[in-house]
Protein backbone atom coordinates (compact mmCIF):
# COMPACT_ATOMS: atom_id res chain seq x y z
CA UNK A 1 0.00 0.00 0.00
CA UNK A 2 1.46 3.34 -1.12
CA UNK A 3 0.57 6.74 0.28
CA UNK A 4 2.03 10.09 -0.77
CA UNK A 5 2.42 12.51 2.15
CA UNK A 6 4.09 15.93 2.57
CA UNK A 7 7.04 14.07 4.15
CA UNK A 8 7.42 11.64 1.24
CA UNK A 9 6.15 8.23 0.15
CA UNK A 10 4.85 5.99 2.96
CA UNK A 11 4.79 2.27 2.10
CA UNK A 12 3.03 -0.57 3.92
CA UNK A 13 3.77 -4.20 2.94
CA UNK A 14 1.04 -6.30 4.61
CA UNK A 15 1.45 -10.10 4.78
CA UNK A 16 -1.42 -12.23 6.11
CA UNK A 17 0.74 -15.16 7.17
CA UNK A 18 -1.16 -17.76 9.21
CA UNK A 19 2.00 -19.25 10.72
CA UNK A 20 5.29 -17.93 12.01
CA UNK A 21 7.69 -16.67 9.34
CA UNK A 22 9.59 -19.52 7.69
CA UNK A 23 11.75 -19.87 4.59
CA UNK A 24 8.80 -19.57 2.20
CA UNK A 25 7.51 -16.44 3.88
CA UNK A 26 11.04 -14.98 3.92
CA UNK A 27 11.21 -15.42 0.17
CA UNK A 28 7.89 -13.56 -0.25
CA UNK A 29 9.09 -10.69 1.94
CA UNK A 30 12.33 -10.36 -0.06
CA UNK A 31 10.47 -10.49 -3.39
CA UNK A 32 8.08 -7.74 -2.29
CA UNK A 33 11.02 -5.63 -1.08
CA UNK A 34 12.87 -5.95 -4.40
CA UNK A 35 9.72 -5.10 -6.35
CA UNK A 36 9.23 -1.97 -4.24
CA UNK A 37 12.92 -1.00 -4.52
CA UNK A 38 13.10 -1.25 -8.31
CA UNK A 39 9.87 0.67 -8.84
CA UNK A 40 10.20 3.44 -6.29
CA UNK A 41 13.79 3.99 -5.09
CA UNK A 42 14.72 6.42 -7.87
CA UNK A 43 16.39 9.83 -7.99
CA UNK A 44 14.22 12.81 -6.97
CA UNK A 45 11.73 10.64 -5.08
CA UNK A 46 11.78 10.85 -1.32
CA UNK A 47 10.79 7.74 0.66
CA UNK A 48 9.49 8.58 4.14
CA UNK A 49 9.13 5.03 5.52
CA UNK A 50 8.64 1.36 4.70
CA UNK A 51 6.69 -0.88 7.09
CA UNK A 52 6.26 -4.64 6.98
CA UNK A 53 3.13 -5.78 8.86
CA UNK A 54 2.41 -9.39 9.84
CA UNK A 55 -0.02 -10.95 12.36
CA UNK A 56 3.01 -12.59 14.03
CA UNK A 57 5.40 -10.60 16.16
CA UNK A 58 8.96 -11.11 14.82
CA UNK A 59 11.56 -12.72 17.07
CA UNK A 60 14.88 -11.02 17.65
CA UNK A 61 16.59 -13.22 15.04
CA UNK A 62 13.86 -12.56 12.43
CA UNK A 63 14.05 -8.83 13.10
CA UNK A 64 17.85 -8.91 12.67
CA UNK A 65 17.43 -10.76 9.36
CA UNK A 66 14.95 -8.06 8.19
CA UNK A 67 17.27 -5.22 9.13
CA UNK A 68 20.61 -6.70 8.02
CA UNK A 69 19.65 -8.85 5.03
CA UNK A 70 16.48 -7.39 3.53
CA UNK A 71 16.55 -3.59 4.17
CA UNK A 72 20.26 -2.99 4.88
CA UNK A 73 20.65 -0.62 1.89
CA UNK A 74 17.72 1.60 2.85
CA UNK A 75 18.50 5.23 3.71
CA UNK A 76 14.99 5.74 5.09
CA UNK A 77 13.06 4.42 8.10
CA UNK A 78 12.10 0.72 8.01
CA UNK A 79 9.87 -1.03 10.55
CA UNK A 80 8.37 -4.47 11.15
CA UNK A 81 5.01 -4.33 12.97
CA UNK A 82 3.52 -7.46 14.54
CA UNK A 83 0.61 -8.66 16.66
CA UNK A 84 0.66 -5.66 19.03
CA UNK A 85 0.09 -3.31 16.11
CA UNK A 86 -2.95 -5.28 14.87
CA UNK A 87 -4.35 -5.48 18.40
CA UNK A 88 -4.11 -1.69 18.62
CA UNK A 89 -6.00 -1.32 15.34
CA UNK A 90 -8.65 -3.76 16.53
CA UNK A 91 -9.27 -1.70 19.67
CA UNK A 92 -9.46 1.62 17.80
CA UNK A 93 -11.51 0.40 14.83
CA UNK A 94 -13.48 -2.63 16.07
CA UNK A 95 -16.16 -2.52 13.35
CA UNK A 96 -13.63 -2.29 10.53
CA UNK A 97 -11.49 -5.04 12.08
CA UNK A 98 -14.50 -7.34 12.43
CA UNK A 99 -15.57 -6.62 8.86
CA UNK A 100 -12.27 -7.80 7.37
CA UNK A 101 -11.27 -10.48 9.86
CA UNK A 102 -14.63 -12.04 10.74
CA UNK A 103 -16.39 -11.95 7.40
CA UNK A 104 -18.69 -9.56 5.50
CA UNK A 105 -21.93 -10.72 7.11
CA UNK A 106 -20.86 -9.82 10.66
CA UNK A 107 -21.30 -6.06 10.11
CA UNK A 108 -24.78 -6.46 8.62
CA UNK A 109 -25.86 -8.78 11.42
CA UNK A 110 -24.52 -6.42 14.09
CA UNK A 111 -26.32 -3.40 12.59
CA UNK A 112 -29.55 -5.39 12.34
CA UNK A 113 -29.27 -6.52 15.96
CA UNK A 114 -28.52 -3.02 17.24
CA UNK A 115 -31.30 -1.43 15.20
CA UNK A 116 -33.82 -4.00 16.42
CA UNK A 117 -32.81 -3.36 20.02
CA UNK A 118 -32.98 0.41 19.61
CA UNK A 119 -36.48 0.20 18.11
CA UNK A 120 -37.89 -2.25 20.65
CA UNK A 121 -40.31 -1.02 23.39
CA UNK A 122 -38.70 0.42 26.51
CA UNK A 123 -39.58 -1.63 29.57
CA UNK A 124 -38.29 -2.09 33.10
CA UNK A 125 -37.16 -5.48 34.29
CA UNK A 126 -35.54 -6.56 37.54
CA UNK A 127 -32.93 -4.00 38.56
CA UNK A 128 -33.07 -2.25 35.16
CA UNK A 129 -34.80 1.13 35.52
CA UNK A 130 -36.62 2.93 32.74
CA UNK A 131 -33.71 5.39 32.40
CA UNK A 132 -31.20 2.52 32.21
CA UNK A 133 -33.25 0.87 29.48
CA UNK A 134 -33.40 4.09 27.47
CA UNK A 135 -29.65 4.66 27.88
CA UNK A 136 -28.99 1.09 26.75
CA UNK A 137 -30.93 1.70 23.54
CA UNK A 138 -29.25 5.06 22.96
CA UNK A 139 -25.89 3.31 23.24
CA UNK A 140 -27.02 0.88 20.55
CA UNK A 141 -27.83 3.81 18.27
CA UNK A 142 -24.42 5.34 19.00
CA UNK A 143 -22.76 2.06 18.06
CA UNK A 144 -24.52 2.17 14.70
CA UNK A 145 -23.57 5.83 14.18
CA UNK A 146 -19.92 4.98 14.77
CA UNK A 147 -20.04 2.73 11.70
CA UNK A 148 -20.89 5.58 9.34
CA UNK A 149 -17.24 6.60 8.90
CA UNK A 150 -13.86 5.00 9.52
CA UNK A 151 -12.29 8.39 10.25
CA UNK A 152 -14.92 10.25 12.27
CA UNK A 153 -17.41 9.67 15.07
CA UNK A 154 -20.54 11.67 15.91
CA UNK A 155 -21.01 13.01 19.43
CA UNK A 156 -24.59 14.02 20.29
CA UNK A 157 -25.67 16.51 22.95
CA UNK A 158 -28.62 18.80 23.76
CA UNK A 159 -28.46 22.59 23.95
CA UNK A 160 -31.13 24.95 25.30
CA UNK A 161 -31.99 28.36 23.86
CA UNK A 162 -34.73 30.89 24.69
CA UNK A 163 -38.12 30.04 23.13
CA UNK A 164 -38.21 30.68 19.41
CA UNK A 165 -34.51 31.54 19.18
CA UNK A 166 -32.21 29.64 16.84
CA UNK A 167 -28.47 29.06 17.20
CA UNK A 168 -26.09 31.76 15.99
CA UNK A 169 -22.51 31.53 14.83
CA UNK A 170 -21.47 32.72 18.29
CA UNK A 171 -23.41 29.86 19.95
CA UNK A 172 -21.72 27.30 17.74
CA UNK A 173 -18.26 28.76 18.22
CA UNK A 174 -18.53 29.06 22.00
CA UNK A 175 -20.09 25.65 22.63
CA UNK A 176 -18.27 23.32 20.25
CA UNK A 177 -15.18 23.04 18.11
CA UNK A 178 -15.28 21.36 14.73
CA UNK A 179 -18.08 20.52 12.32
CA UNK A 180 -21.51 20.32 13.95
CA UNK A 181 -25.14 20.05 12.88
CA UNK A 182 -28.01 21.54 14.93
CA UNK A 183 -31.55 20.14 14.74
CA UNK A 184 -34.59 21.51 16.58
CA UNK A 185 -36.18 19.13 19.11
CA UNK A 186 -38.85 21.52 20.44
CA UNK A 187 -39.28 25.24 21.10
CA UNK A 188 -36.27 25.48 23.45
CA UNK A 189 -34.11 22.38 22.85
CA UNK A 190 -31.71 21.64 20.02
CA UNK A 191 -29.86 18.42 19.23
CA UNK A 192 -26.20 19.04 18.40
CA UNK A 193 -24.30 16.43 16.40
CA UNK A 194 -20.56 17.08 16.31
CA UNK A 195 -18.05 15.35 14.05
CA UNK A 196 -15.04 14.15 16.06
CA UNK A 197 -11.89 12.79 14.34
CA UNK A 198 -10.94 9.26 15.39
CA UNK A 199 -7.22 9.83 14.78
CA UNK A 200 -4.66 12.53 14.09
CA UNK A 201 -4.70 11.55 10.41
CA UNK A 202 -8.49 11.71 9.94
CA UNK A 203 -8.54 15.15 8.31
CA UNK A 204 -5.68 14.18 6.01
CA UNK A 205 -7.18 10.85 4.99
CA UNK A 206 -10.74 12.16 4.61
CA UNK A 207 -10.83 15.97 4.50
CA UNK A 208 -14.14 17.73 5.07
CA UNK A 209 -14.80 20.71 2.82
CA UNK A 210 -17.79 22.96 2.12
CA UNK A 211 -18.42 24.22 -1.41
CA UNK A 212 -20.40 27.48 -1.45
CA UNK A 213 -22.11 29.64 -4.07
CA UNK A 214 -23.79 32.84 -2.87
CA UNK A 215 -27.19 33.64 -4.36
CA UNK A 216 -27.23 37.46 -4.21
CA UNK A 217 -27.77 40.28 -6.69
CA UNK A 218 -24.94 42.75 -7.45
CA UNK A 219 -25.25 46.10 -5.70
CA UNK A 220 -27.31 44.78 -2.79
CA UNK A 221 -26.26 45.02 0.91
CA UNK A 222 -25.73 41.24 0.85
CA UNK A 223 -23.32 41.57 -2.10
CA UNK A 224 -21.42 44.32 -0.25
CA UNK A 225 -21.18 42.06 2.82
CA UNK A 226 -19.75 39.24 0.70
CA UNK A 227 -17.18 41.65 -0.79
CA UNK A 228 -16.08 42.59 2.74
CA UNK A 229 -15.81 38.91 3.60
CA UNK A 230 -13.79 38.27 0.46
CA UNK A 231 -11.32 41.09 1.15
CA UNK A 232 -11.09 41.06 4.94
CA UNK A 233 -12.93 38.01 6.30
CA UNK A 234 -15.62 40.18 7.94
CA UNK A 235 -18.24 37.75 9.35
CA UNK A 236 -21.44 37.47 7.31
CA UNK A 237 -24.92 36.68 8.60
CA UNK A 238 -27.95 35.10 6.89
CA UNK A 239 -26.82 35.25 3.26
CA UNK A 240 -28.78 33.16 0.69
CA UNK A 241 -26.42 30.52 -0.66
CA UNK A 242 -26.05 27.08 -2.17
CA UNK A 243 -23.70 24.78 -0.28
CA UNK A 244 -22.49 21.19 -0.33
CA UNK A 245 -20.56 19.30 2.37
CA UNK A 246 -17.97 16.98 0.89
CA UNK A 247 -16.43 14.28 3.09
CA UNK A 248 -17.16 13.06 6.59
CA UNK A 249 -20.37 11.61 8.05
CA UNK A 250 -22.49 14.54 6.79
CA UNK A 251 -21.32 14.19 3.18
CA UNK A 252 -23.95 15.50 0.73
CA UNK A 253 -24.43 14.09 -2.76
CA UNK A 254 -26.11 17.25 -4.05
CA UNK A 255 -25.91 20.96 -3.13
CA UNK A 256 -28.63 22.37 -0.86
CA UNK A 257 -30.04 25.90 -0.77
CA UNK A 258 -30.42 27.83 2.47
CA UNK A 259 -29.23 30.75 4.59
CA UNK A 260 -25.49 30.87 5.26
CA UNK A 261 -23.57 32.60 8.05
CA UNK A 262 -19.79 32.66 8.44
CA UNK A 263 -18.26 33.68 11.77
CA UNK A 264 -14.77 34.59 12.83
CA UNK A 265 -12.46 31.98 14.37
CA UNK A 266 -11.69 32.44 18.08
CA UNK A 267 -8.44 34.38 18.58
CA UNK A 268 -5.35 32.66 19.86
CA UNK A 269 -4.79 33.06 23.60
CA UNK A 270 -1.18 34.16 23.13
CA UNK A 271 -1.79 37.13 20.81
CA UNK A 272 0.07 40.26 21.96
CA UNK A 273 -1.79 43.35 23.11
CA UNK A 274 -2.08 46.51 21.02
CA UNK A 275 -1.13 49.94 22.37
CA UNK A 276 -2.59 53.25 21.21
CA UNK A 277 -0.01 55.87 22.14
CA UNK A 278 1.00 59.44 21.50
CA UNK A 279 4.26 59.86 19.60
CA UNK A 280 6.88 61.96 21.36
CA UNK A 281 7.36 65.37 19.79
CA UNK A 282 10.98 66.41 19.39
CA UNK A 283 11.80 69.42 21.54
CA UNK A 284 8.48 69.35 23.40
CA UNK A 285 8.62 69.75 27.17
CA UNK A 286 5.19 68.17 27.55
CA UNK A 287 5.43 64.43 28.23
CA UNK A 288 3.10 62.24 26.15
CA UNK A 289 -0.02 60.90 27.89
CA UNK A 290 -0.38 57.29 29.02
CA UNK A 291 -1.04 54.50 26.50
CA UNK A 292 -4.44 52.92 25.94
CA UNK A 293 -4.16 49.12 26.06
CA UNK A 294 -6.27 47.01 23.71
CA UNK A 295 -6.82 43.24 23.89
CA UNK A 296 -7.25 41.44 20.57
CA UNK A 297 -10.73 39.92 20.35
CA UNK A 298 -10.90 38.86 16.69
CA UNK A 299 -8.59 38.41 13.72
CA UNK A 300 -9.72 37.57 10.20
CA UNK A 301 -8.25 37.51 6.71
CA UNK A 302 -10.04 37.44 3.38
CA UNK A 303 -9.79 35.07 0.46
CA UNK A 304 -8.37 37.81 -1.73
CA UNK A 305 -5.32 40.00 -1.27
CA UNK A 306 -3.89 38.54 1.94
CA UNK A 307 -5.22 41.39 4.09
CA UNK A 308 -5.41 41.20 7.89
CA UNK A 309 -8.30 42.60 9.94
CA UNK A 310 -7.80 43.02 13.70
CA UNK A 311 -10.55 43.84 16.20
CA UNK A 312 -9.38 44.79 19.70
CA UNK A 313 -11.06 46.41 22.69
CA UNK A 314 -10.00 47.92 25.97
CA UNK A 315 -10.37 45.88 29.13
CA UNK A 316 -13.38 48.00 30.10
CA UNK A 317 -14.99 47.31 26.71
CA UNK A 318 -15.67 51.03 26.23
CA UNK A 319 -13.47 51.41 23.13
CA UNK A 320 -13.05 49.12 20.13
CA UNK A 321 -10.29 49.46 17.59
CA UNK A 322 -10.39 48.04 14.07
CA UNK A 323 -7.25 47.93 11.92
CA UNK A 324 -7.16 46.67 8.31
CA UNK A 325 -3.68 46.25 6.89
CA UNK A 326 -1.44 44.43 4.38
CA UNK A 327 -4.03 43.86 1.65
CA UNK A 328 -3.02 43.78 -1.99
CA UNK A 329 -6.55 44.59 -3.21
CA UNK A 330 -7.92 47.07 -0.64
CA UNK A 331 -6.71 50.22 1.11
CA UNK A 332 -5.63 50.04 4.77
CA UNK A 333 -7.78 51.70 7.43
CA UNK A 334 -7.78 52.40 11.15
CA UNK A 335 -10.88 53.18 13.20
CA UNK A 336 -11.84 53.77 16.81
CA UNK A 337 -15.42 53.59 18.06
CA UNK A 338 -17.34 53.78 21.33
CA UNK A 339 -18.72 50.47 22.58
CA UNK A 340 -19.96 51.55 26.01
CA UNK A 341 -22.60 49.19 27.37
CA UNK A 342 -24.55 48.92 30.59
CA UNK A 343 -22.77 46.90 33.27
CA UNK A 344 -19.23 48.08 32.52
CA UNK A 345 -16.91 49.36 35.28
CA UNK A 346 -17.20 53.18 35.40
CA UNK A 347 -13.63 53.70 36.70
CA UNK A 348 -12.15 51.71 33.81
CA UNK A 349 -14.43 53.40 31.27
CA UNK A 350 -13.45 56.86 32.54
CA UNK A 351 -9.75 55.99 32.45
CA UNK A 352 -9.88 54.70 28.85
CA UNK A 353 -11.89 57.65 27.52
CA UNK A 354 -9.76 60.26 29.28
CA UNK A 355 -6.60 58.70 27.88
CA UNK A 356 -7.94 58.68 24.31
CA UNK A 357 -8.99 62.31 24.66
CA UNK A 358 -5.50 63.17 25.94
CA UNK A 359 -3.81 61.35 23.03
CA UNK A 360 -6.13 63.04 20.51
CA UNK A 361 -5.29 66.50 21.86
CA UNK A 362 -1.54 65.77 22.06
CA UNK A 363 -0.98 65.41 18.31
CA UNK A 364 0.75 62.56 16.44
CA UNK A 365 -0.19 59.04 17.44
CA UNK A 366 0.48 55.42 16.52
CA UNK A 367 -0.96 51.98 17.16
CA UNK A 368 1.73 49.42 17.91
CA UNK A 369 1.96 45.75 18.79
CA UNK A 370 3.23 45.51 22.36
CA UNK A 371 7.00 44.95 22.13
CA UNK A 372 6.61 44.87 18.35
CA UNK A 373 6.20 46.99 15.22
CA UNK A 374 3.72 49.76 14.45
CA UNK A 375 0.42 48.92 12.74
CA UNK A 376 -0.77 52.48 12.00
CA UNK A 377 0.22 56.08 12.61
CA UNK A 378 -1.30 59.51 12.06
CA UNK A 379 -1.61 63.10 13.22
CA UNK A 380 -5.36 63.76 13.53
CA UNK A 381 -6.83 61.17 15.88
CA UNK A 382 -10.36 62.20 16.82
CA UNK A 383 -11.99 60.95 19.99
CA UNK A 384 -15.31 59.23 19.18
CA UNK A 385 -18.42 61.45 19.32
CA UNK A 386 -19.99 61.77 22.78
CA UNK A 387 -16.83 60.35 24.38
CA UNK A 388 -16.42 63.39 26.62
CA UNK A 389 -20.02 63.31 27.88
CA UNK A 390 -19.86 59.57 28.55
CA UNK A 391 -16.52 59.99 30.31
CA UNK A 392 -18.15 62.52 32.66
CA UNK A 393 -20.92 60.04 33.55
CA UNK A 394 -18.34 57.30 34.18
CA UNK A 395 -16.14 59.63 36.22
CA UNK A 396 -19.03 60.79 38.42
CA UNK A 397 -20.10 57.19 39.11
CA UNK A 398 -16.52 56.32 40.00
CA UNK A 399 -16.39 59.26 42.43
CA UNK A 400 -19.58 58.02 44.14
CA UNK A 401 -18.44 54.41 44.47
CA UNK A 402 -16.54 54.89 47.81
CA UNK A 403 -19.75 56.27 49.37
CA UNK A 404 -22.07 53.31 48.79
CA UNK A 405 -22.08 49.62 49.54
CA UNK A 406 -23.71 48.92 46.17
CA UNK A 407 -21.57 48.13 43.15
CA UNK A 408 -22.09 50.96 40.67
CA UNK A 409 -22.03 50.04 36.98
CA UNK A 410 -22.46 51.97 33.74
CA UNK A 411 -26.07 52.59 32.62
CA UNK A 412 -27.42 52.56 29.09
CA UNK A 413 -25.87 55.93 28.28
CA UNK A 414 -27.98 56.37 25.14
CA UNK A 415 -31.15 56.36 27.29
CA UNK A 416 -29.76 58.75 29.94
CA UNK A 417 -31.32 62.24 30.00
CA UNK A 418 -29.60 65.57 30.59
CA UNK A 419 -31.55 66.09 33.84
CA UNK A 420 -30.33 62.71 35.13
CA UNK A 421 -26.67 63.48 34.36
CA UNK A 422 -27.00 66.88 36.09
CA UNK A 423 -28.31 65.22 39.27
CA UNK A 424 -25.52 62.63 39.10
CA UNK A 425 -22.89 65.37 38.81
CA UNK A 426 -24.41 67.30 41.70
CA UNK A 427 -24.23 64.29 44.00
CA UNK A 428 -20.69 63.40 42.88
CA UNK A 429 -19.57 66.97 43.60
CA UNK A 430 -21.09 66.92 47.10
CA UNK A 431 -19.62 63.56 48.10
CA UNK A 432 -16.23 63.99 46.44
CA UNK A 433 -15.49 67.71 46.81
CA UNK A 434 -17.57 68.91 49.76
CA UNK A 435 -20.78 70.73 50.60
CA UNK A 436 -22.58 72.94 48.11
CA UNK A 437 -24.71 75.91 49.08
CA UNK A 438 -27.88 77.35 47.58
CA UNK A 439 -30.37 79.96 48.78
CA UNK A 440 -34.03 79.72 49.66
CA UNK A 441 -36.99 82.11 49.90
CA UNK A 442 -39.95 80.14 51.20
CA UNK A 443 -40.99 76.59 52.00
CA UNK A 444 -44.51 75.20 52.44
CA UNK A 445 -45.05 72.26 54.80
CA UNK A 446 -48.16 70.18 55.44
CA UNK A 447 -48.63 69.58 59.15
CA UNK A 448 -49.91 66.20 60.37
CA UNK A 449 -49.55 66.88 64.12
CA UNK A 450 -49.78 70.63 64.95
CA UNK A 451 -49.04 70.12 68.64
CA UNK A 452 -45.28 70.35 68.14
CA UNK A 453 -45.73 73.99 67.07
CA UNK A 454 -46.56 74.87 70.67
CA UNK A 455 -42.80 74.66 71.31
CA UNK A 456 -41.76 78.27 70.69
CA UNK A 457 -38.17 77.28 69.95
CA UNK A 458 -39.29 75.55 66.76
CA UNK A 459 -39.28 77.68 63.60
CA UNK A 460 -38.18 80.75 65.51
CA UNK A 461 -35.42 81.85 63.10
CA UNK A 462 -32.61 80.02 64.94
CA UNK A 463 -30.90 76.77 63.88
CA UNK A 464 -31.86 74.74 60.80
CA UNK A 465 -34.46 72.43 59.33
CA UNK A 466 -32.49 69.22 58.61
CA UNK A 467 -33.34 66.33 56.31
CA UNK A 468 -31.19 63.18 56.24
CA UNK A 469 -31.57 60.58 53.47
CA UNK A 470 -29.83 57.96 51.37
CA UNK A 471 -30.00 59.50 47.89
CA UNK A 472 -31.64 57.53 45.09
CA UNK A 473 -31.16 58.59 41.48
CA UNK A 474 -31.71 57.18 38.00
CA UNK A 475 -29.64 56.96 34.82
CA UNK A 476 -31.48 55.66 31.79
CA UNK A 477 -33.57 52.79 33.12
CA UNK A 478 -31.21 51.95 36.00
CA UNK A 479 -31.69 53.05 39.61
CA UNK A 480 -28.82 53.75 42.04
CA UNK A 481 -28.61 54.28 45.79
CA UNK A 482 -25.88 55.98 47.85
CA UNK A 483 -25.84 54.38 51.30
CA UNK A 484 -23.73 57.12 52.92
CA UNK A 485 -26.40 59.61 54.14
CA UNK A 486 -26.85 63.02 52.58
CA UNK A 487 -27.87 65.90 54.86
CA UNK A 488 -29.78 68.96 53.59
CA UNK A 489 -29.79 71.87 56.10
CA UNK A 490 -32.21 74.80 55.57
CA UNK A 491 -30.86 77.59 57.77
CA UNK A 492 -32.78 79.96 60.13
CA UNK A 493 -36.36 79.00 59.20
CA UNK A 494 -39.13 81.08 60.78
CA UNK A 495 -42.91 81.02 60.44
CA UNK A 496 -44.27 83.54 57.96
CA UNK A 497 -46.11 86.49 59.53
CA UNK A 498 -49.53 85.24 58.47
CA UNK A 499 -49.10 81.86 60.29
CA UNK A 500 -50.63 81.71 63.79
CA UNK A 501 -49.15 78.76 65.71
CA UNK A 502 -52.22 78.41 67.89
CA UNK A 503 -54.59 78.22 64.91
CA UNK A 504 -52.79 75.58 62.83
CA UNK A 505 -54.93 72.48 62.39
CA UNK A 506 -54.15 68.91 61.33
CA UNK A 507 -53.57 68.75 57.55
CA UNK A 508 -53.04 72.50 57.25
CA UNK A 509 -50.21 74.04 55.26
CA UNK A 510 -47.74 76.49 56.79
CA UNK A 511 -45.13 78.74 55.19
CA UNK A 512 -41.51 79.11 56.34
CA UNK A 513 -39.21 81.98 55.35
CA UNK A 514 -35.55 82.68 56.18
CA UNK A 515 -34.86 84.88 59.18
CA UNK A 516 -31.22 86.00 59.03
CA UNK A 517 -29.51 83.32 56.86
CA UNK A 518 -31.15 82.11 53.64
CA UNK A 519 -28.66 79.35 52.79
CA UNK A 520 -29.45 75.69 52.01
CA UNK A 521 -26.43 73.45 52.63
CA UNK A 522 -26.15 70.02 50.94
CA UNK A 523 -23.45 67.86 52.50
CA UNK A 524 -22.50 64.25 53.09
CA UNK A 525 -22.97 63.23 56.70
CA UNK A 526 -19.59 63.38 58.42
CA UNK A 527 -18.41 60.22 60.14
CA UNK A 528 -17.64 62.34 63.22
CA UNK A 529 -20.89 64.12 64.30
CA UNK A 530 -18.91 66.90 65.94
CA UNK A 531 -17.18 67.55 62.63
CA UNK A 532 -20.56 67.77 60.87
CA UNK A 533 -21.92 70.22 63.46
CA UNK A 534 -18.83 72.35 63.14
CA UNK A 535 -19.12 72.32 59.36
Amino acid sequence: MYRDTPDGLVVWQIKKFTTAVGSGQKKQIKTSWRRFWVANVVPDRHIASYTLATPWTPTASKLAWFENDVTADAMFKTTWEGAAFFNMLASRFPATFDRFFKGPDLLDNMVLTKATLAASPVETAGNLTMLDAINFREQSLRDIKDLISDNYQIDTSTFRLPPGQGPTVAHMRERLNGHSRWSRIDDTRWQVETVVPTSDQSAEVEPITINMRFLVEPGTPEADAIAEWDRWGVPIQDIPAESQIVGGPFDEQEPTTGILSVGAPPPSADLPRLLLRAQSINGSSIPPPADVVFIVRETTSGRLGGGLRVIASTRSGALTLEARIRSEVADPSFGLRLTVESGQDPAQVARDLHRVEAIASYGPFECVIEDGPSLAAGTDLAAPPFAKAIAEIANDLARLQPHTTHRLRMPDVWETTEHQTEELHRLATIYDEGAITQTWERIFLMIEDPSFLQNMEIFNGVGALVKKSEPVFSLGGANYMITHPLVVSILTPVLAEWVDRAQVEEGAEIELVPATDNRVVHAALAKDPAQHIAG
